[in-house]
């Protein structure tokens, strides 16, 4: 369960980053910074890695028995943001979370395929919540969700710094400077609270982890 939470929250950075990305191309192309067929060509790429993204996720979700949101995500592109919200609604009336998740339905959201995944997430990670336990029972690790948001802005971290390599434009550059900024400004207060809660519990972090808090100590 753990490593599948993991790929979900790494394709959600993936999925995130990727929106931006699209975003800035188009702002390019409407300022005159980029002729259409560069447009055309970098529209086309970025949306076969979304679709690629999406349907890794799918294939996660069926297999994690979440098969009827997979389905939903599934039809993201062939669906308007009001039909996706209310296949969403009728999936989450019938989880066990009904009222934590419809609150994030209701909420705002720009990408019905990122609320998806978080979706997934919180049902996922109320699954693997272990019954109150008996002695000799494991006890679920108190660290888990912070090595997922270390992941996931890591990840998005990663996406931006491609991004910025590639273009020449220097707002766009400033723009990705200050995203990445903020990132790492995410990055660095969660691996601090990670370090204290892995020495209070004599625990070493793990592996990917542990990667980049030697990164961020260099």
């Amino acid at each position: 369960m753990r490593e599948l939470l993991k790929q979900l929250a790494t394709r959600k950075a993936e999925l995130i980053a990727l929106g931006d990305v699209l975003r800035d191309t188009e702002a390019q192309y409407k300022r005159g910074l980029l002729d259409i067929g560069r447009y055309t060509q970098l529209q086309q790429h970025y949306r076969a890695r979304r679709y690629a993204l999406i349907e890794q996720v799918g294939t996660l979700l069926t297999d994690a028995g979440l098969g009827a949101l997979a389905e939903v995500l599934e039809s993201v592109g062939e669906r308007s943001s009001e039909e996706v919200g209310a296949a969403l609604r009728a999936w989450a009336g019938r989880e066990v979370q009904a009222d934590r998740l419809l609150e994030r339905i209701a909420g705002d959201w720009d990408d019905p395929a990122v609320l998806i995944i978080s979706l997934a997430i919180t049902v996922l990670r109320e699954q693997a919540q272990p019954s109150p336990p008996t002695q000799g029972e494991p006890q679920i690790d108190p660290g888990a969700e912070l090595e997922a948001q270390i992941r996931q802005a890591y990840q998005i971290v990663r996406e931006y710094e491609r991004e910025l390599s590639l273009t020449s434009d220097p707002q766009t550059k400033a723009r990705y400077r200050r995203r990445i900024e903020k990132q790492w400004a995410l990055v660095d207060d969660w691996l601090d609270q990670y370090r204290r809660l892995c020495e209070r519990l004599g625990r070493p972090p793990a592996e990917d982890v542990q990667q980049i808090i030697e990164l961020r100590c260099r």
